[in-house]
């Protein structure tokens, strides 16, 4: 029955090389109930700064129109800055109770303070209490955002082929970018018809937020029978050993195993606890007098062997010269206390045993020997024990299949190649079981590109398991390095990605452009639907080799030498010709935002990966994304400058992402190359 299992979950999960138990329908949908919550997320960011005009007039008091923007822009940063926050609480959620719950709870988050969003009162209704209350639900919105987009994109990452990952991690950020497609989008169509200006300010502004409750409803839904991607799970296995893992060690055994003439080499034995059913078994006249194992009349040993692996069958068979047929050893057990209680009843009675058993262990002299008890055999086990155990005694010494027969061996122990005497320095401590178990784990771990340490260190020397340790903690301590460098990697694309879809769009609108409002969303549309286009042809290449941070590397190196040319262009060009230049911008960034999933997930193992992604994604997002619209609002009102001064802040967010680049390609070879 287990086998069939595990067939049936490589048949629908493995032959596709999913990262869970996936058929293709199952990952279909999948994908798709990432995309809603993700697309939800950037629907609600982007509504927001499309209704600017409205918003600014409802809920910010009149007057200075600098002060007013400042206002509206400084709201804006609010979810924004709060995502880091975020990040690290679903990114615990997610690293020890699962990539479900967190982004359940996550688009649950994100959906009711949108809604609630459409349903506040105005500052002429409520005053001061009217922006607080707008500044409170765009926290709580920034909590969520924190935590379900990198932990989004790192679920994506996990469940993906391994020949796919770039591809379906851009999905994530091409899902991001009909959100904000759809956000301008219904901001168009709810002008229409709210048609004039007037009737906006009255009720038109509350119905896109409004309008959310549709797609995070399906997100929930779609999401609820997540499974855990298997990597995560191994990782937390490796994390966190069982607690039944009481393992003897190879050489330990092997050396027992030699000691006692015993070839039958047995690595390891899964519990070395007395058998649960010894008194039955005595009463039962499972054992004979001191130094016998009773035989049944099938030939075969009623204390048998179980747990044993495919390797120690193998050799126990060479050495046996007949196959045991064994699968698993259950429980081995030594009982000095049993030998010593009956060590009289020995010396009595002599080797032999009443009901056909058979005398293992003590001879004369030989006052060292132990009773060795094995249990648990397989249902195809006794005869094939019985086999073994008459080919280790000899042709004149076999039991026969049908009857019963005593058999001595208490002259002809140390003759034998059994084996099965002084056995009890095998017993080892339960830590030094788990320490070697976890060893093997780490190096198993560290071969497959993940973190060692994490299989064999926890915290105050605890090893770490699933639920118990805090990856915030771990991640700063051990992987401090990868956030950094993910954060500074981050840092042009996420500059610029706010500067040329928030900001930029309302300064066109303005002098010297002047371009008109329907021409400048239009332009935002189409150009943020190319975007999407160039993350999914981005992840593509990924996958088929394209080294992922060198292809960065050499757009940060064109950004730096042409965002102050392509903001002059923007006060010398006409409309046409400002379409194409924030065509450029959106390219060159679709093809950063393309790889950075499948690049930055590979920074960390499974086990802080959505700690690790999240918070760093996260602060690059706000405190340089997020704010980079109220920056740049701040240094034009302080410069008088619409051109130099995102130009230049472009150029010094490029050349840090260029020698963060460089620097990760050290750190994390992995994160250059596909899988």
């Amino acid at each position: 029955m287990v086998e069939q299992a595990a067939g049936k979950k490589l048949q629908h999960g493995s032959s596709h090389g999913y990262g869970a138990e996936l058929t293709t329908r199952q990952f279909a949908v999948l994908i798709v109930a990432i995309a809603l919550g993700t697309l939800l997320e950037w629907y609600d960011f982007f509504a927001y700064s499309q209704l600017n005009a409205y918003l600014t007039k409802v809920f910010f008091p009149a007057g200075d129109p600098a002060v007013t923007q400042l206002s509206f822009w400084g709201v804006y940063a609010v979810g924004f800055i709060s995502r880091p926050v975020g990040a690290l609480l679903f990114g615990h959620l997610g690293d020890t109770r699962g990539r479900r719950i967190c982004l359940l709870v996550s688009v649950t988050m994100m959906a009711i303070p949108t809604v609630l969003i459409g349903c506040l009162p105005t500052f002429a209704q409520a005053g001061i209490a009217a922006p607080i209350l707008l500044a409170l639900l765009r926290a709580i919105q920034g909590l969520a955002m924190g935590g379900e987009f990198g932990c989004a994109m790192v679920y994506l990452h996990e469940i993906a082929p391994a020949k796919a990952k770039g591809l379906v991690g851009s999905i994530g950020f091409a899902s991001a970018m009909v959100g904000c497609m759809l956000g301008v989008l219904i901001v168009v169509i709810v002008e229409a018809i709210f048609s004039p200006a007037a009737q906006m300010l009255i009720f038109g502004w509350r119905l896109p937020f409004l309008l959310s409750i549709i797609s995070a409803s399906a997100a929930f839904a779609l999401r609820m029978h997540m499974p855990e991607p298997e990597e995560l799970n191994d990782g937390n296995t490796h994390a966190a050993p069982p607690q039944n893992a009481s393992l003897i060690s190879r050489s330990s055994s092997a050396d027992g195993a030699a000691g006692s003439g015993n070839s039958l080499g047995l690595k390891t034995v899964d519990s070395l606890a007395v058998a649960k059913h010894r008194k039955e078994q005595q009463e039962q006249g499972s054992f004979g007098p001191q130094g016998s194992v009773s035989f049944g009349s099938s030939g075969a040993p009623l204390h048998t062997l179980g747990s044993l692996s495919e390797d120690d069958t193998d050799a126990a068979a060479a050495a046996t010269g007949s196959p045991l047929g064994l699968k698993t050893i259950d429980s081995l057990t030594i009982t000095r206390s049993q030998q010593q209680r009956k060590q009289q009843q020995q010396q009595q009675r002599g080797g032999f045993s009443p009901q056909g058993s058979a005398s293992f262990g003590s001879a004369a002299g030989s006052g060292g020997a132990q009773v060795q008890r094995l249990c648990s055999l397989s249902e195809n086990a006794p005869a094939a024990a019985a086999a073994a155990a008459a080919a280790a005694a000899g042709p004149a010494d076999q039991c026969a299949s049908s009857g019963t027969r005593d058999v001595s061996f208490a002259d002809e122990a140390k003759s034998k190649s059994l084996g099965l005497k002084a056995i009890d320095s095998m017993m080892v401590t339960r830590q030094r079981q788990q320490q070697l178990q976890q060893q093997q784990d780490a190096d198993q771990f560290a071969a497959s590109g993940g973190d060692a340490s994490i299989a064999i260190e926890g915290i105050a020397g605890v090893p770490e398991k699933q639920g118990e340790y805090v990856p915030a903690l771990r991640l700063l301590r051990k992987h401090w390095g990868g956030v950094l460098l993910q954060f500074l990697f981050e840092a042009w694309v996420s500059i610029g990605f706010w500067v040329i879809s928030t900001w930029l769009p309302l300064q066109l609108r303005k002098a010297p452009v002047f371009m008109p409002e329907k021409i400048s969303q239009a332009m935002l549309i189409v150009n943020l639907s190319v975007m999407g286009a160039v993350q999914l042809a981005a992840g593509w290449a990924s996958d088929k080799g394209m080294p992922r941070v060198w292809s960065c590397f050499a757009v940060f190196t064109a950004a730096a030498g042409i965002s102050v040319p392509v903001f002059i262009g923007f006060a010398r060009c006409g409309v046409a010709g400002c379409w194409l230049l924030h065509l450029l911008l959106m390219v060159l960034m679709g093809w950063v935002l393309g790889v950075v999933p499948a690049t930055c997930s590979s920074i960390y193992p499974a086990t802080v990966r959505s700690s690790g992604f999240n918070l760093a994604h996260n602060m690059a997002m706000s405190w340089l994304g997020g704010v980079s619209p109220t920056m740049v609002t701040a240094l034009v009102a302080a410069t008088g400058s619409a051109v130099l001064a995102p130009g230049l802040l472009l150029v010094v967010a490029a050349v840090v992402s260029m020698v963060a680049a460089l620097a990760l390609l050290k750190y994390a070879p992995a994160a250059n190359k596909s899988s």
